[in-house]
């Protein structure tokens, strides 16, 4: 119990405006507890916080939503391209991200991306529902965006 309230003074001091370093050290010595086994438990603590990774430009919010987008396009077999995922991203949380991080990002979700309903847009009896499909895809996309 008494590591949690520590971790506690150690997030109150972050909202303060203070560096990470600064409130371990701090909330150490008036705690008696190392700053390594802090830290510890300051991280096990943040497990459940949207945020994946202190690099992260997105949240996993905004990485979902980005994961739909992304599958809607792969489902209705319309190509969506680095440069209008860079743009999209821009738009919706004016976020810059480099080539490099789409890169990442696909081959990080390769998985999710590659897994398609059907591939049935050549055959002309399923034409009209894969436009239907594509339709009401990009209806919800523009009442997302």
């Amino acid at each position: 119990m008494e590591t949690k309230a520590a971790v506690n003074s150690v997030v109150d001091t972050l909202a303060s405006g203070s560096t990470f370093k600064h409130a371990e050290n701090m909330v150490s010595a008036d705690n008696g507890i190392t700053a390594a086994a802090l830290e510890s438990a300051y991280h096990r603590s943040r497990r459940g916080t949207l945020r994946a990774h202190g690099t992260s430009l997105l949240d996993r919010h905004e990485q979902q939503v980005l994961m739909g987008i992304a599958q809607a396009f792969s489902l209705n077999n319309v190509p969506h391209t680095s440069s209008q995922k860079r743009g999209l991203i821009k738009r919706l949380w004016d976020v810059d991200v480099s080539p490099p991080w789409i890169t990442r990002s696909v081959k990080r979700d390769r998985q999710h991306l590659s897994l398609r309903a059907f591939k049935d847009l050549v055959d002309k009896r399923a034409g009209p529902e894969v436009l239907e499909g594509a339709k009401s895809v990009c209806v919800k996309l523009s009442w997302l965006l």
